[in-house]
C-alpha cells in the first residue's frame, strides 16, 4: 500500500506540474495591446447584472464612468435581479448625476425554467444594444481605468471574436484572502495559457468581451438557462464548436478587473461549489481531462500524508509538496509578471497547498451531491 501511494502521488503531481508548465508557454502568446492612437474606437456596451450590491456598486460605477475611453462610445447597461436593498437607488442617483453618460437600468425578467439572471441579462442586452462589442463584468468588481481602451485595441490587434481578461482578488491581510488570491491567479494563468496555445479551457465572466454578431449567431444559452451559473463557460463552449471564431486572452495590466475575496469560509465554499457545479454539463473532452488531472493531483497530495506513517518517507512527502507548489508558483508568477501584479512567495504558496487541496476535494463532492447558497438563494445541484 505504501508503495502504491508513493507511486500514485508522484505520478499524479508530476503530470499536473508538467501540464501547468506547458500552459506557461501559452501565456507568452496572449494578445498584445497596440499603442496606436489611430485605432477607431468601437461603440461598446458594458453589461452588469446585480443583486443586493449596494456595498459594491459605487466602486464599480466610479470605475466605469472614469474610463479613458470616449464617453459617447460606450454605454453601461445594468440589470437588477430582484434586489431588496439600496442598489436600484444608487444606480438612479448615478444616472441623474452623470447625464453625459449613457446608463441604462433594466429589470431581469425570468421566465419559467430560467434560473440564471445573468444569462437572461446578457441575452437581453445583446438584443437591446446596437454596439459592435459587449463587455461583461460583475457588480462587485472594479476594472482598471484603461479597461475599455485596451480591449478596443486588442479587438483590432487579435481579430478575435471573444477576448478573456484577468480577474484578480484585491490583496488584503487575512489568510482566506491569500488562498483566494492565489487560486484565482492560478486559474487565470491556466485560462491565459490554454488560450495562448489555442486550446481554450476557461474564462471568467467578470472580465469578458465578445462580438455581438457572434453571440446572435451562436445563441449560446438557448439550452442552458436552467443551469444557474456558467454564462462565461457556455459561451466559450459554443464558440469552440465553430472554427470560424477565434478566442484570445488579454494579459495586460490595463486590462485588469479586481474583485473582492469572500470574507467567510462558508461564502468561499459556496462560491467554489457554484463554479464547480456547472462542470458536469461540459462536453469538451479537454476540459474534462484537465479537471481530472487537477482533482487527481490534489487528492494525491492529501494521500501522500499517509506516507508519514513511515518516518523514513518524510523527504518523499516533502518532495511531492515542493513539486506541486513549484508548478503552481511558476505558472502564477508567469501571468503576474506579464500583468505587473504581485504574487505570493513560493513558501506562502507551499504552506497553503494542503488546505487548498482539501477544499478542492470537498467542493468536488459537494458540486455533485450537494447544494449551495448564492445571493440569498439556495440552488440544488
Amino acid at each position: 500500500m505504501i508503495l502504491f501511494i508513493t507511486i500514485y502521488s508522484f505520478l499524479s503531481v508530476m503530470l499536473y506540474s508538467l501540464l501547468l508548465l506547458y500552459y506557461c508557454k501559452g501565456i507568452k502568446n496572449t494578445a498584445l495591446v497596440l499603442n496606436d492612437n489611430s485605432i477607431k474606437p468601437l461603440f461598446i456596451s458594458i453589461v452588469v447584472c446585480f443583486r443586493n450590491e449596494e456595498k459594491h456598486l459605487p466602486e464599480l460605477l466610479d470605475a466605469l464612468l472614469n474610463q479613458d475611453y470616449p464617453s459617447d462610445k460606450y454605454e453601461i447597461i445594468l440589470y437588477n435581479d430582484a434586489s431588496d436593498d439600496g442598489s436600484v437607488a444608487i444606480v438612479k442617483n448615478y444616472t441623474a448625476k452623470y447625464p453625459q453618460h449613457r446608463i441604462i437600468l433594466r429589470n431581469v425578467v425570468l421566465k419559467n425554467g430560467q434560473y440564471s439572471a445573468k444569462k437572461v441579462a446578457i441575452s437581453d442586452a445583446v438584443a437591446l444594444s446596437t454596439a459592435d462589442w459587449i463587455l461583461v463584468t460583475d457588480a462587485d468588481c472594479s476594472p482598471a481605468p484603461s479597461w475599455v481602451s485596451v480591449i478596443n485595441q486588442a479587438i483590432a490587434n487579435s481579430r478575435a471574436q471573444l477576448i478573456a481578461g484577468p480577474v484578480f482578488i484585491r490583496p488584503e491581510r487575512h489568510r482566506l484572502n491569500k488562498i483566494q488570491y492565489t487560486e484565482l491567479l492560478t486559474l487565470n494563468a491556466v485560462s491565459a495559457g490554454s488560450m495562448g496555445l489555442q486550446v481554450p479551457l476557461m474564462c471568467n465572466g467578470a472580465n469578458l468581451a465578445f462580438s455581438r454578431d457572434m453571440f446572435i449567431a451562436l445563441q449560446p444559452y438557448s439550452n442552458n438557462y436552467h443551469i444557474p451559473s456558467g454564462d462565461d463557460m457556455f459561451l466559450l463552449l459554443a464558440v469552440l464548436q465553430h472554427q470560424n471564431y477565434k478566442t484570445t486572452y488579454l494579459a495586460h495590466e490595463h486590462a485588469l478587473v479586481y474583485t473582492h475575496a469572500q470574507r467567510s469560509l462558508a461564502d468561499y465554499m459556496n462560491q467554489k461549489t457554484r463554479w464547480a457545479s456547472k462542470s458536469k454539463y461540459y462536453a469538451a473532452a479537454s476540459i474534462k481531462r484537465t479537471a481530472l488531472i487537477v482533482f487527481n493531483a490534489n487528492l494525491a497530495l492529501l494521500c501522500s500524508l499517509l506516507l508519514l506513517l513511515n518516518v523514513n518517507l518524510f523527504f518523499a512527502v516533502a518532495a511531492i509538496l515542493i513539486i506541486k507548489s513549484y508548478a503552481d508558483w511558476v505558472c502564477a508568477k508567469t501571468l503576474a509578471d506579464k500583468t505587473q501584479t504581485p504574487v505570493l512567495s513560493f513558501v506562502d504558496m507551499a504552506t497553503m497547498q494542503y488546505a487548498e487541496a482539501l477544499l478542492t476535494i470537498v467542493v468536488a463532492a459537494k458540486s455533485v451531491f450537494g447544494s449551495y447558497i448564492w445571493k440569498g438563494r439556495k440552488q440544488q445541484i
